[in-house]
């Protein structure tokens, strides 16, 4: 599959699971959130990363 980035993945990062958004800057690999509170997460060499999914669409309950 091919993605393109920055897109949200479902990341397993040193054993804990996540919903970030994956992107590259300046050759650095990271996970983005989508609350401004969080600080974004650069991977490093040491950190364990399992890519499980990549987000392709959402369900939006529409009004009745």
């Amino acid at each position: 599959m091919k993605v393109r980035l920055p897109c949200i993945v479902v990341p397993f990062v040193n054993g804990e699971r996540l919903v970030k958004r994956l992107s590259i800057r300046d050759g650095s690999v990271m996970l983005l959130a989508g609350n401004p509170k969080y600080l974004p997460l650069t991977l490093k060499e040491e950190n364990e990363l399992e890519v499980w999914g990549v987000v392709t669409g959402k369900l939006k309950r529409l009004p009745a």
